[in-house]
């Protein structure tokens, strides 16, 4: 506090202040002067590397913001201006950049900023020289190896827009349909749509399934894992805070899915979502009691057998599988040698969801398949 009472002492010294000419002077008033503060602290060592810091991070966000405003206009503003940004993502960019602990909040910013410049050089490559290119690919490269930072707060459902592999997803996507790509790409394409957080799978699964008129097998690829991904099994050590697959899980799940890619000339089936009601062994010595899904309806709603019905044990991410499922591009995937294996798909799927708005349990279903709370009301 001392130290802070001292730096606002200068401002009401005098003699830290000079005049000195205009140079933008009022035509009838050539001889106006500006009085200037010269702040005798400025020039500390830790108050230089301060204002170098508060720069940069100004410089960060300025980037990003002007990167994710190109993607959003799918429109660039001008060569000159990207000619600018990749100057200031190399000039931001360090060798340990994605592999360094965060340092502070502003250090997720830094590396969003520096990749999605890469990711824009990748997708309006016209005019791009190769050295451009090659160091968009690099970063990118560097950025999809990087560690996942789970912080205090961290959870699945994390809304992180400049978050790093969402813009590797963009980049590596332009890449390849610019092509030849990198052969690594597909797969780390893949790899980021199994990535824990929901915003850059999504972002992942969308970029790979707008491929699906050059390359429908990797958009296939894309949305079975997506669609696996959605079935969560009771292992009984999830918490709070942590992704909802082990890493050894998708792993497994990535190296099938590639190997099949790879390899395979037909159409993997898509993972079908769970039962949408099971049937349950009575407990004997027990009182009858509702099932626990009985908040939704009237008592006199149920059937006698309503007690044996429960919801199964694994656990479908329904909004997560609607949100995939918004991504796909059925226009295109209809006239694609895909389409059988998909319309198969989503007879399974509708099947599911007319089962579960009318369960085998209730006595009186409505037509439209309103229920409890709400009164049947056909």
């Amino acid at each position: 506090m001392a130290e802070q009472a001292a730096e606002w002492e200068e401002l009401a010294d005098p003699a830290n202040y000079v005049a000195r000419p205009h140079g933008g002077g009022i035509a009838d008033e050539p001889e106006t002067v500006e009085v200037v503060h010269i702040s005798p602290s400025a020039s500390k060592p830790e108050n230089v590397a301060k204002l170098q810091k508060a720069t940069e991070s100004l410089q960060e966000g300025n980037l990003w913001t002007w990167a994710e405003k190109t993607f959003e206009q799918d429109k660039l503003d001008g060569e000159s201006a990207l000619d600018a940004a990749l100057a200031l993502a190399r000039k931001l960019d360090r060798p340990d950049l994605f592999t360094k602990p965060d340092e502070d909040e502003t250090a997720g910013m830094r590396r969003g900023a520096i990749a999605a410049a890469a990711a824009v050089a990748l997708r309006f490559r016209v005019g791009r020289s190769e050295a451009d290119l090659v160091w968009a690919r690099d970063t990118l490269k560097r950025a999809a190896s990087a560690p996942e930072y789970r912080g205090q707060f961290w959870m699945p459902e994390s809304q992180l827009p400049w978050h790093t592999s969402i813009y590797t997803a963009r980049g590596l996507a332009a890449d390849i349909r610019h092509g030849p790509p990198d052969a690594a790409w597909p797969g780390t394409l893949l790899a980021l749509v199994a990535h824990p957080l929901e915003c850059v799978s999504l972002a992942a699964v969308k970029e790979t399934l707008a491929l699906w008129d050059i390359d429908p097998r990797l958009a296939w690829a894309a949305l079975y894992v997506a669609l696996s991904l959605c079935h969560i099994e009771p292992t009984g050590t999830y918490s709070h805070g942590e992704p909802y697959h082990s890493a050894a899980h998708v792993r497994k799940l990535l190296s099938k899915t590639v190997k099949d890619y790879q390899k395979s000339k037909g159409w993997i089936e898509l993972p079908s979502p769970p039962p949408a009601w099971v049937k349950r062994q009575p407990r004997k010595g027990k009182a009858s009691h509702l099932p626990a899904f009985d908040d939704d309806y009237d008592y006199d709603e149920l059937s006698a057998g309503a007690t044996e019905w429960t919801r199964p044990s694994t656990y479908w991410r329904s909004k997560y599988a609607e949100q995939v499922l918004d991504r796909v591009p059925f226009a295109v995937a209809a006239k694609s040698a895909a389409a059988p294996a998909l319309l198969n798909f989503i007879e399974r799927a509708l099947g599911w969801t007319i089962e579960k708005v009318n369960p085998p349990w209730l006595d009186r279903p409505c037509p439209c398949g309103q229920r409890r709370r709400y009164r049947p009301c056909c």
